[in-house]
């Protein structure tokens, strides 16, 4: 087999008790005005007795409804403008104090993100191989996550629209590079394929794989933007996801478009990815779904040669 290369309390400080306020008595007033003259001589000037500090008022119980309820408002808008099945679910259980038509407004749109990822999860489950397809269909497809599995950092998080000429992309972006061009030049001699499934952008992902492997990489790139709104209103044309969005849920809307473009079943399909969630979602479907937290390193690698007996990988 191929050799892999070697990649290279403070503690808190106590609470201060609240100063307690009352009004000079005779004595002290006569003490003060005696320090003031003694200060006047000195300086010439006058020194005025500091006034007593104002007693901070005590939010009231309504007070500190009215607070909640619009954190709970603020919470759940948020989630609502997110679209994300999983944003919404905590969201909802944490807004209490929410109107109740945004309450009805979450719920809705959750109902029908989760419908949507219902439906992929059994889209994908029941993807069947297809040995009638030309080209032959694929050994294995391996489907890689790119933001923090192939590039080391979360590169939509970091340049999100920036133009594409102004995000560098060198060595220094990937996980391991070496690593990487391995593992795509050991799937494709056992006849196997890569893929990539990111949120983020297909041109970005893409100037990374022309980077990594020349003009002519070959690694078919899919993100939301392939892919309709999953949860639109009835009556309103479904528009595209946009990149950088989470409104697909998981991965599984992706990987079933993959296995039905390759014509491989879901047991032949193997995911890496940061993302637990992305990871668990596509494991109920069948694939071979592991959780590579520090990205595409050895460990990650020793798991997918273990599993499709890769010889030569790395130690």
């Amino acid at each position: 087999g191929t050799e892999p290369p070697k990649s290279p309390k403070q503690s808190r400080p106590a609470g201060t008790a609240q100063a307690k306020i009352c009004q000079p008595s005779s004595a002290c007033r006569e003490e003060v005005k005696r320090a003031g003259s003694k200060a006047e001589g000195a300086s010439g000037r006058a020194v005025e007795p500091k006034a007593a500090p104002s007693p901070v008022k005590a939010r009231t119980p309504a007070g500190k409804a009215a607070g909640r309820g619009a954190n709970s408002e603020k919470l759940l808008q948020a989630a609502v403008n997110l679209r994300n099945s999983k944003s919404l679910r905590l969201a909802l259980s944490r807004a209490t104090q929410a109107s109740p038509a945004l309450m009805a407004k979450a719920s809705a749109l959750l109902e029908r993100l989760a419908a949507a990822e219902s439906a992929a999860l059994q889209d994908l489950r029941t993807a069947e191989r297809d040995e009638a397809r030309e080209p032959p269909v694929p050994w294995r497809l391996l489907c890689l996550d790119f933001d923090r599995t192939i590039a080391k950092e979360h590169m939509w998080g970091t340049y999100k629209d920036a133009p594409l000429n102004q995000i560098p992309v060198s060595e220094e972006t990937f996980t391991d590079l070496a690593l990487f061009r391995w593992l795509v030049r050991a799937i494709r001699k056992r006849a196997g394929e890569v893929v990539i499934a990111t949120f983020g952008r297909a041109d970005v992902a893409g100037k990374a794989m022309q980077f990594a492997l020349g003009e002519d990489h070959g690694v078919v790139i899919t993100t939301p933007a392939d892919y309709p709104d999953p949860a639109p209103e009835a009556g309103i044309e479904a528009a595209r996801c946009p990149e950088g969005s989470s409104w697909l849920g998981d991965k599984n809307t992706q990987l079933a478009s993959l296995a039905r473009r390759f014509g491989v079943a879901a047991t032949e399909m193997i995911l890496l990815d940061d993302d637990l969630h992305n990871v668990q979602e596509a494991a109920k479907a069948g694939v071979s779904a592991f959780h590579a937290p520090t990205g595409l390193n050895k460990t990650a690698v020793q798991n997918v040669a273990e599993l499709i007996g890769l010889t030569g990988h790395a130690e």
